[in-house]
């Protein structure tokens, strides 16, 4: 059965947050929800990414795509695009780094809902 990214998000929200296998792999699908809704907004907006973005892997051209827009609020979401993009990598590279339930809480729901900021804007919910 198809995701979306809703379900990553969804998904993300409901690891119990007392693990810090757990915080990783939220804050990982937390990522990777923002990232599909991020596709499916400059898809549906027909958003190019700038010239000589080529060189860039898929995630960072889509962050630049944002970053370059004309508009404030997707400029802004780009850069939380960005944010994202680098705690997804810390969680997932830098194993000598801690992710506190803090850190998890500041950034999405870990643990269910009213735990963390209100959901809204890239991902519905």
């Amino acid at each position: 059965m198809p995701v979306n990214a809703e379900d990553l998000l969804f998904f993300a929200e409901q690891l119990n947050p007392e693990s810090e296998q757990a915080r990783r792999t939220a804050v990982s699908r937390a990522y990777y929800a923002l990232y599909h809704a991020a596709v499916n907004l400059k898809d549906t907006l027909a958003l190019q990414p700038p010239p000589n973005m080529d060189r860039l892997g898929m995630h960072k051209r889509l962050t630049q795509t944002f970053r370059t827009s004309d508009e404030q609020g997707l400029r802004d979401m780009g850069d939380d695009l960005e944010k994202a993009r680098k705690k997804r990598a810390r969680a997932d590279y830098d194993l000598d780094d801690t992710i506190g339930l803090p850190e998890c809480q500041k950034d999405l729901r870990c643990g269910g809902p009213g735990t963390g900021p209100p959901r809204g804007g890239w991902v519905a919910g």
